[in-house]
């Protein structure tokens, strides 16, 4: 194990999976996030928690698996190819990382979907993973327009379909964004909204 491994566990990085994965479900899993709002008591620690995830989700694009394996899964298939590559332990993960001489890996899961693998720094959690873009089941959008989704289904509930541009620049201001005019101008925050709601079954 490398003694120089630095980083800090935010909210973003799922903490109850393996000891070796870093996978950050608040910025790349929306069934995460969908149930994770669900299970959230809205009251007077919303706004701090917003902006906990928002700086966790960072960044400017963003891609999003939005397929039907859970993060455990993800990380038990993951880890299982890593076994199958004898690549598990962080010495030989860093030595099949280096094979590839782009400093990442490649990795298929059993839906089809694509990932990448990279070196993690993060506590002792050093395989750190997220979709690979454009791949299936992974939609790429704005960190922006995710941050406003979430924000908005923690202030308002995952039910609410009523868009008014009160409450969209109510949330853009617990995000600390300057208001917005026209909703039309947010149509690619909205788009995500409204995958990120209350699923019919």
């Amino acid at each position: 194990m490398n003694d120089h491994q630095t980083g800090k566990l935010d909210i973003s990085f799922n903490t109850d999976l393996p000891e070796a994965l870093v996978f950050s479900t608040w910025k790349h899993h929306l069934n995460y996030i969908h149930d994770a709002i669900l299970s959230i008591e809205v009251g007077s620690e919303t706004t701090s928690l917003i902006n906990e995830v928002a700086a966790g989700v960072g960044g400017t694009l963003v891609d999003l698996y939005i397929g039907e394996l859970t993060p455990m899964v993800i990380a038990e298939e993951v880890i299982q190819q890593l076994v199958s590559f004898d690549a598990l332990g962080y010495d030989s993960f860093s030595r099949w990382l280096g094979v590839s001489k782009s400093g990442y890996q490649n990795m298929y899961l059993s839906d089809g979907s694509a990932w990448i693998l990279r070196l993690g720094m993060v506590n002792r959690r050093y395989v750190h993973i997220h979709p690979a873009r454009y791949s299936l089941n992974t939609v790429r959008c704005r960190s922006a327009n995710l941050k406003f989704a979430i924000a908005y289904r923690l202030l308002y509930g995952m039910d609410d379909s009523n868009f008014s541009i009160d409450k969209v620049n109510r949330t853009r201001e617990t995000l600390g964004l300057p208001p917005a005019a026209e909703k039309i101008a947010l149509s690619g925050a909205l788009r995500i909204l409204k995958q990120l709601s209350v699923k019919i079954d």
